[in-house]
């Protein structure tokens, strides 16, 4: 296990990458239709 202050500021940067991709796809999805 890594410590807890080695995993979170790429945890954050993951799991905010995945929302910036989500609400993109459904914008291209809108803008698409």
């Amino acid at each position: 296990m890594k410590k807890a202050g080695d995993l979170t500021p790429a945890f954050f940067m993951i799991k905010g990458g995945e929302v910036m991709i989500r609400k993109l796809s459904i914008l291209f999805l809108v803008w698409g239709s």
